[in-house]
């Protein structure tokens, strides 16, 4: 069985959207025979509309702002459906670059539509804000593209309904959560980008930290409007660009991203797909250095067998590094080599076992020390949740927890953490590590596994010219976790390495 948008009838719906006519006009060019309705108030009256005119029991509403794509006629989906199922298409937002169904092209059986009780002629309240997704088919294909900024008011209106939409279950998967990022930083490139985010803000400031949830104003874009004229419509740019980062930093958003950022996320960083066809799990790769002396020559080794390698340089703090490599890649997940990891020759950077609809988790490889034989994460590959990463707090002491309260070891040796490359380096890996063992910072940890850890990095050195900096380092590191374990300021310096630099040279002078 297959879906053959050529096959049924088209009704373009719009109501005051400042692009509709064009749009409409462009679609004409696709397919003559499209229908249209405008300008009725209530969606669940306006789709009534369009079952009313639609020539085809079963057929295809195009919203006011959307153009389609050309090649959406041609399209041959292999599909099971029946008269009960809404068959979705992405649409693909040309402001934040996200595709799933916020304002796509579906397709509808006229029954669904004549007996549905949603939006404003709903009598339950919870059906009042979008239709039921029980019997939706979600494609990953994409239709049109979502124009949304011809006019402040319609980017404003647009980010601040989908924002509400989004965030009305504070339990939404990840997919969502990125979507939600995206409609709050990515845009201020786009004209009238900005009105977009500051709906996008402004909604989730209402609902966040004032519990504004009235799902009624929602669906009245009379109420929408007065809104947009009280608070935003008198902005310069510059007070509206002030505006977003203020809403920002009241619900703990970072600012937005400036205009070239914006333009190369939303055009270089894959948003999410709706479903498990065509998921690729081959994640990017990024290698983290801080000018650790061998660091080329093992970049080199991991590029010539992998050339899809990103390179990242340079980067002060630790947790900082990580959210800019996330920033690099486009991957659901993404794996991140350390300076100093020679990476074992069987390592392929494959891993299938992750669910498609798993909440982020971290998950780390093993690592050989190479002086004193341990065998455990320390040091190991990482594969990221590019998302979390990008949004996780700069304040954790270990940077892998930071991320997300789900981890989990994978049993498979990855590489040998090189650490042992120069005095300081040698000091200060080991003075880290054992301040994280000896203080137990990191949640659901073994302490008996711990302490053997702690134990053995604070007696062997084995193999390096740099033994007693080794030692030293752990010992010292031993004593700072132990006396600052309930200290989590204290404890945050160990990923400050100006500040560790200080702690060497006292030690060593």
């Amino acid at each position: 069985m297959h879906f053959k948008p050529r096959d049924y009838s088209v009704v373009f719906l719009s109501y005051d959207e400042p692009n509709c006519d064009e749009n409409y006009q462009h679609l004409l060019t696709l397919c003559p025979n499209a229908l249209r309705v405008h300008g009725v108030k209530g969606s669940d009256t306006a789709h009534k509309e369009c079952a009313k005119i639609a020539q085809t029991d079963r057929f295809i509403i195009v919203d006011g702002d959307n153009r389609v794509r050309p090649s959406f006629f041609s399209l041959n989906v292999p599909l099971e459906f029946n008269d009960n199922n809404v068959i979705s298409f992405c649409g693909y937002n040309t402001v934040n670059g996200t595709q799933y169904g916020n304002g796509s092209i579906k397709s509808w059986h006229k029954d669904i539509i004549r007996n549905m009780r949603t939006h404003e002629n709903s009598i339950d309240d919870k059906f009042t804000i979008d239709f039921d997704f029980h019997n939706y088919i979600e494609l990953n294909d994409i239709g049109s593209d979502l124009h949304i900024t011809s006019s402040p008011l319609q980017a404003w209106r647009a980010g601040f309904r989908e924002t509400f939409k989004l965030s009305l279950d504070d339990t939404i998967d990840w997919r969502n959560k990125d979507r939600l990022y995206r409609w709050m930083h990515v845009g201020s490139d786009v004209e009238n980008g900005l009105y977009c985010i500051h709906g996008a803000r402004f909604a989730y400031f209402l609902m966040k930290h004032e519990q504004w949830n009235n799902h009624s104003h929602i669906r009245d874009f009379d109420f929408l409007n007065d809104m947009f004229d009280k608070i935003v419509k008198d902005f310069t740019q510059d007070k509206l660009l002030h505006d977003c980062n203020r809403l920002g930093d009241i619900i703990g958003l970072d600012k937005i991203l400036p205009s070239f950022e914006s333009k190369e996320y939303r055009t270089r960083i894959g948003s999410p797909t709706r479903s498990p066809v065509n998921y690729n799990p081959l994640y990017d790769i990024v290698f983290i250095h801080n000018n650790e002396p061998d660091a080329e020559a093992n970049y080199n080794r991991v590029k010539e067998r992998f050339p899809r390698v990103k390179l990242l340089s340079g980067q002060k703090g630790i947790h900082q590094a990580h959210k800019v490599a996330a920033r690099m890649c486009w991957t659901d997940y993404f794996w991140v080599i350390d300076g100093d990891s020679i990476i074992s020759d069987d390592f392929d950077f494959t891993h299938n076992d992750v669910e498609f609809y798993e909440e982020p988790t971290v998950r780390v490889y093993r690592a050989i020390n190479p002086v004193n034989q341990l065998v455990y994460g320390h040091g190991g590959v990482k594969l990221l949740p590019r998302l979390a990463t990008l949004t996780m707090s700069l304040n954790g002491v270990d940077m892998t927890t930071s991320i997300s309260t789900l981890y989990k070891p994978v049993n498979i040796v990855s590489n040998i953490h090189k650490f042992d490359v120069d005095s300081f380096s040698a000091w200060r890996t080991a003075f880290r590590e054992c301040v994280k063992l000896s203080s137990q910072i990191i949640d659901r940890q073994n302490s008996t596994e711990t302490m053997d850890r702690l134990y053995t990095w604070c007696s062997i050195a084995e193999n390096t010219e740099f033994n007693s900096e080794i030692i030293k380092g752990a010992l010292a590191g031993k004593r700072y976790g132990e006396t600052h374990k309930n200290d989590k300021t204290k404890l945050r310096l160990i990923n400050d390495y100006e500040w560790l630099r200080e702690q060497y040279n006292e030690q060593f002078q």
